[in-house]
């Protein structure tokens, strides 16, 4: 029995000339992008998530590195569609993300100034309701109990002692 998988030839004659020219081009162009593009192919690497949260009534929220916040839901389908919110901050990483419902959610942001946004409208809108420029301010976590409304966000320690909001 072979296991190893089946090679056929191609019979080049049935392409056009021009063919191996274009793969040899392409295949320059992709061994140099990093030399032509001066290492701006870093910043087109895609986000990343770091944020999820699950409303009672099956609403996604989303938030992630580069302004990224996604709000999903299930459509007629039972697919489900996600949709992009612009949040207002493009080189924020909002590392956690709270939502009540499809309206209303509250994102943080880590690093360099911490900001937490909230939206009231699904995410069409952000306002800012905390933004800190302490120098090594690092927020990790947001909690909110829905019954009570009551928040907190906590930090990594600055000058030995933890950061704590509270609503």
């Amino acid at each position: 029995m072979n296991l190893l998988p089946s090679f056929r030839r191609i019979d080049v004659r049935h392409y056009p000339k021009s063919t191996p020219i274009r793969l040899w081009i392409l295949s320059l162009f992709c061994l140099l992008s990093p030399l032509i593009l001066g290492g701006q192919s870093a910043s087109i690497k895609p986000p990343h998530f770091r944020g999820l949260v699950v409303t009672k009534q099956n609403d996604i929220w989303i938030s992630g590195t580069r302004g990224s916040i996604l709000k999903g839901h299930f459509n007629a389908n039972q697919q489900l569609q996600f949709d992009t919110c612009e949040s207002g901050y493009p080189r924020k990483d909002f590392r956690d993300i709270w939502a009540l419902d499809a309206k209303t959610a509250v994102a943080m942001s880590i690093a360099d100034s911490a900001v937490v946004i909230k939206t009231s409208d699904g995410g069409k809108t952000w306002r800012t309701t905390y933004h800190d420029e302490t120098p090594g301010i690092f927020l990790d976590v947001i909690e909110i109990d829905p019954s009570t409304g009551v928040g907190m966000i906590l930090g990594d320690p600055l000058q030995g002692h933890f950061k704590a909001l509270l609503t």
